[in-house]
C-alpha cells in the first residue's frame, strides 16, 4: 500500500502557493479567519488553531467569536476577536454583523472555510477583487459536494487547498483545478506513552447521525460482549441509538453525549482502539487525535481513504463491518502486533501537531496574497 504523505510533503498541484518566497513581506498581512473560535465545529476548531499558532510578527490576525459562549482570551493573545451574537444556536449568528466586519476591516486576505451565507454573498460581490482563500474538506464527485453553488463559490477563491490527497485528486478531476495539499493538525496535549498490549476499551467519537453510521459500531459491540464500547457525541440519531442499546441489552456500551475537548482527550487516552464507521469523510482528525494518545484506528474505506493511516502499520483500513470485526478479533489474539501498532500510531501523530504544520499555512497565505496582488499589478510592502 502507498505510504501516507508526511505533513511537509508536497504532492501535486502545489504550483506557486507552497513554493519558497525569496521576497519576504515587510508588513504584516491583515487576515480575517471566518470561523468562530470558541465553537466546536471542525472548521471553527481549525480557524481557532490557525489564529493561535500563526506568527503574529507576520500576520495581523482577526477572527469571530460567539459572545454568549465561553472564551479563553489568554489563549488568543495577539488576535483581534470580533463578537457575534448567538440566538438559538450557531446557525443564527448575526449575518449583518459578520458581513459588515468583512466589509470594513480592510483585510488583505480572508480565509472562508465554512461557506456560510455571508461568505457566499461576500464572494459573489467581491470575488477576484479581494484575496479570498478556502479549504476543500470533502471529496468531490459527480454528485457529491459538486452542486453549482459550491462550484461557483470555489471558482471565486483566489486560492484553495485540499486537506487530503483524495480531495486534492478529486478537485483536479472534477474541477480541473490544481491545489496544494495542507494537512489539518491536532493540538492534543503531550501524552505519556502508554504501552497497550491488549484491546479492552473501544471508542467512537463523532456526531450521532446517519452518515456516521453509529449502528455499525453497535454491531461490533454485539460481537464482543467482553469488551467495553464507548460512544462520545450527540446528534439526530442519539435517541434511536439509546433505544437500540436498551432493546438489544448491550450492557457493554456507554453513550456519553457530547464532551469538552479535554474530556475527549482523557477518554481517548484511557481507550485502546478507535472505530470509524462513517460512510464518507474528508480527513477525520479524530483519527489523528486518537493516534496522539497511542490509540490506533480501524476505519471503513469503502468510499474514502485516510492519509494518516498506513494499513497494518499505524492502523487499519477494512472494506466492511465484517472486516472490522475480524480485525478486532485478530488484534485480541495478537497482543504483540497490537502494541506495535499503538506505538507506531503515536509516533506518526507527533509530526502532525499544529506547531509543526503552521508554517505551511503561513506560506500558503503569503503566496496566495502575493499572487493575487501580482495579478492586480501592484504589491504591498515588498
Amino acid at each position: 500500500m502507498e505510504r501516507p504523505c508526511s505533513p511537509q510533503q508536497n504532492t501535486r498541484g502545489t504550483s506557486v502557493f507552497l513554493s519558497s518566497n525569496e521576497t519576504k513581506m515587510k508588513e504584516r498581512l491583515r487576515i480575517l479567519l471566518c470561523g468562530f473560535v470558541n465553537h466546536a465545529n471542525a472548521q471553527n476548531i481549525n480557524c481557532s488553531a490557525i489564529a493561535r499558532y500563526v506568527d503574529k510578527q507576520k500576520f495581523d490576525v482577526h477572527a469571530f467569536y460567539a459572545k454568549e459562549r465561553p472564551l479563553d482570551r489568554e489563549a488568543f493573545a495577539g488576535v483581534t476577536l470580533h463578537p457575534v451574537s448567538v440566538r438559538r444556536g450557531i446557525a443564527r449568528l448575526s449575518p449583518i454583523r459578520i458581513f459588515t466586519q468583512m466589509m470594513v476591516g480592510a483585510y488583505d486576505l480572508l480565509y472562508m472555510p465554512k461557506m456560510m451565507r455571508t461568505d457566499v454573498t461576500y464572494a459573489t460581490c467581491f470575488g477576484q477583487r479581494k484575496c479570498l482563500v478556502s479549504s476543500v474538506e470533502g471529496v468531490i464527485s459527480e454528485c457529491v459536494n459538486n452542486e453549482p453553488e459550491r462550484r461557483r463559490y470555489f471558482a471565486r477563491m483566489s486560492a484553495i487547498f485540499a486537506i487530503s490527497r483524495g480531495i486534492q485528486e478529486s478537485v483536479e478531476k472534477h474541477w480541473r483545478r490544481g491545489c496544494p495539499l495542507l494537512y489539518l493538525g491536532h493540538e492534543c496535549p503531550a501524552m505519556e506513552e502508554r504501552h497497550r498490549e491488549s484491546v479492552r476499551t473501544v471508542v467512537y467519537v463523532g456526531n450521532i447521525k446517519e452518515n456516521k453510521r453509529p449502528f455499525l459500531f453497535l454491531e461490533c459491540a454485539r460481537a464482543f460482549p467482553d469488551l467495553r464500547f464507548i460512544m462520545i457525541g450527540d446528534g439526530d440519531l442519539e435517541h434511536e441509538v439509546r433505544e437500540h442499546i436498551l432493546r438489544e441489552r448491550l450492557s457493554n456500551v456507554t453513550l456519553t453525549g457530547r464532551l469538552p475537548n479535554q474530556r475527549v482527550y482523557e477518554s481517548l487516552y484511557t481507550a485502546d482502539l478507535l472505530l470509524m464507521t462513517s460512510k464518507n469523510e474528508g480527513l477525520p482528525k479524530v483519527i489523528l487525535e486518537a493516534a496522539s494518545c497511542g490509540v490506533p484506528a480501524i476505519y471503513l474505506n469503502e468510499c474514502y481513504s485516510v492519509d494518516y493511516i498506513e494499513d497494518g502499520i499505524t492502523g487499519y483500513a477494512v472494506p466492511d463491518v465484517a472486516g472490522m470485526i475480524d480485525r478486532i478479533r485478530q488484534l485480541q489474539g495478537d497482543p504483540a502486533t497490537f502494541g506495535k501498532i499503538s506505538r507506531k500510531a503515536q509516533e506518526m501523530a507527533k509530526a502532525y501537531h499544529w506547531s509543526k504544520l503552521i508554517g505551511g499555512y503561513e506560506r500558503f497565505f503569503e503566496d496566495a496574497y502575493l499572487t493575487w496582488r501580482g495579478k492586480k499589478g501592484t504589491r504591498k510592502g515588498l
